[in-house]
């Protein structure tokens, strides 16, 4: 049934077209990277690998961590920023092994009493 649509010979119908569209756009998110190479599914990954050390090191007593900064790359961590004992720096690379995801911790910590 036409229902009074015009279609010129050699086009598409609004159904092909749909599905042409779809494709790219699959075509396209699979193929987008971010400047660090890594897929927007990896950055999501990384963002929530920090925010669970966050939340973690924040419930750690007697951890202060407003000096302390973590970068996620592809579920390797890298902790900067100070510490205040070496016992400190232990307790919190132990913490963020634990965390679901964390493949390797680097600390970058330096103790300032």
């Amino acid at each position: 049934m036409n229902y009074g649509i015009r279609q010129e010979p050699g086009s598409m119908s609004g159904g092909v077209r749909m599905l042409m569209a779809a494709l790219l756009v699959a075509v396209f998110l699979g193929a987008c990277a971010t400047p660090s190479g890594r897929t927007p599914g990896q950055v999501i990954d990384d963002s929530s690998i920090a925010t669970q050390i966050n939340v973690k090191l924040l419930s750690m007593p007697g951890v202060r961590v407003l000096g302390i900064d973590v970068d996620v790359h592809q579920g390797e961590v890298i902790l900067s920023g100070r510490a205040h004992t070496e016992s400190e720096e232990m307790r919190i690379v132990d913490a963020v092994r634990a965390v679901d995801g964390v493949r390797k911790v680097t600390s970058l910590l330096k103790i300032i009493p």
